[in-house]
């Protein structure tokens, strides 16, 4: 008996919102054809065993008080309204990358305040 007789294979589809999920698709189109059912299996088994689904509140307000923390006491430089153009540049340039580096952790579109 072959391999495939005696453990069939399970095929997995989901439907992706194009607005919803713009940063899953994003993410999928990145990985180049012929790698992207490996990667989506390695994400499951890294995720399989978690106890609770990802709270990106959590994970904002963790990295916010660690900003905190590390940045008591020094003087942080504010952004003029002069600058305001500067920075809408950066993030436009920087930010799909960030987001990527982070694991698509960008806030969904109807993300609210975080939970206390």
């Amino acid at each position: 008996m072959s391999r495939r007789e005696h453990h069939p294979s399970v095929w997995l589809s989901v439907r992706l919102d194009p607005d919803l999920d713009a940063d899953l698709i994003a993410w999928l189109g990145g990985i180049p054809k012929g790698q992207r059912s490996e990667v989506v299996r390695q994400v499951l088994r890294d995720h399989r065993g978690a106890a609770e689904p990802l709270n990106l509140d959590r994970i904002r307000q963790a990295v916010a008080e660690e900003l905190d923390r590390v940045l008591a006491g020094r003087l942080v430089a504010g952004v003029s309204s002069a600058d305001e153009g500067d920075a809408a540049d950066i993030e436009a340039q920087f930010g799909s990358r960030l987001d990527r580096m982070l694991g698509g952790l960008a806030a969904p579109p109807d993300a609210g305040e975080p939970e206390s």
